[in-house]
């Protein structure tokens, strides 16, 4: 059997993390190094990995001031073994197959990268299942995988993926410290250097959904940096292919200018709203409706011709979207 590393970020997840830790060490495939880091925890979650490791010699602890999620998947990168690498947050958990399931498929397809499709999950037991994967092959070649991702047919996220480490310190791919969307940038730079992608139609990822995550506070500035990871992802792939997907490197902006504008959208605060709006300003002449959906051109549509209208048209749509 061929090694896997399970790496997991943890920052005060006293109350979550034990599901998490579960799900890892219950899994079908048992080939495992779970490399907990505790990153500068100051509730009780230290306590619980100790406990995990007592029991189970597969769990690698590292112990670390607390520097974010980058930083704690980086530490994590650092003192990894296995021939593949997973990311796992600490407030999720995995289907028991996650791991034989991706493994299998990668090896099967000779593919560099799986990616699974993944569910959310909130308090109450409410479930979305997240199919974007839906309609593709099973593996992709390299620029159509690429094409894929920045259609965002293939999301950044690398919690639903398995990746190979060696391509990993091959290239010294790492997350950018202190970064927000923080996976577009690391997924685009292992695309651009790895070979075909494997697909699986599979919700295998169980997502937990943490409504005062700072990625979902809708009065906060924070995605203003996913722009600008998207900007350096199509920077990135400019570079590497000067005359190719230049529709699709145009999709990839439109995608975050259309995340920018649904966060105006639900912010309750005006000035918030109105800075969302000025910076939205400086892109649009970099957007496209081309390879967009239906309802993405109608809402950008919308947005041109009235601000307003089209917040008012998108909140009544959303409320009846959430009831």
């Amino acid at each position: 059997m061929e090694k896997v590393s399970v790496i997991i970020p943890i920052y005060n997840v006293e109350n979550l993390i034990d599901r998490c830790l579960q799900s890892v060490v219950r899994q079908t495939y048992t080939d495992l190094e779970i490399i907990a880091v505790n990153d500068g925890s100051t509730d009780n979650s230290p306590n619980v990995i100790a406990q995990y490791a007592k029991t189970d010699a597969r769990i690698v602890r590292v112990d670390k001031p607390n520097g974010g999620l980058s930083d704690a998947r980086n530490a994590g990168m650092d003192v990894a073994t296995g021939q593949y690498l997973c990311f796992l947050d600490g407030d999720d958990w995995w289907e028991s197959d996650f791991v034989e399931t991706m493994l299998r498929h990668l090896q099967q397809t000779d593919a560099d990268l799986v990616c699974c499709n993944y569910v959310y999950v909130w308090d109450d037991g409410k479930r979305i299942e997240k199919r974007f994967l839906s309609g593709l092959p099973d593996v992709l070649p390299p620029k159509e995988a690429l094409a894929a991702y920045l259609k965002q047919q293939i999301l950044a996220s690398v919690c639903i993926k398995i990746f190979k480490r060696e391509i990993c310190e091959q290239y010294q791919l790492r997350f950018p410290k202190g970064a927000l969307w923080e996976d577009l940038p690391f997924t685009m730079s292992y695309l651009l250097h790895s070979g075909s992608v494997g697909v699986i139609d599979r919700c295998l990822y169980n997502y937990y959904q943490n409504r005062t995550s700072i990625s979902r506070a809708t009065d906060s500035l924070n995605v203003l940096q996913w722009m600008q990871s998207a900007l350096q992802c199509v920077e990135m792939n400019e570079i590497a292919h000067p005359q190719e997907f230049r529709d699709e490197n145009r999709c990839f902006i439109t995608k975050a200018f259309i995340g920018l504008l649904v966060h105006s959208f639900k912010s309750r605060s005006q000035t918030t709203r109105e800075t969302l709006r000025q910076e939205m300003y400086r892109y649009e002449k970099r957007i496209s409706l081309r390879l967009l959906s239906r309802q993405e051109q109608l809402l950008i549509i919308l947005y041109r011709v009235n601000y307003v209208l089209a917040r008012q048209v998108f909140l009544q749509v959303y409320k009846k979207l959430q009831s």
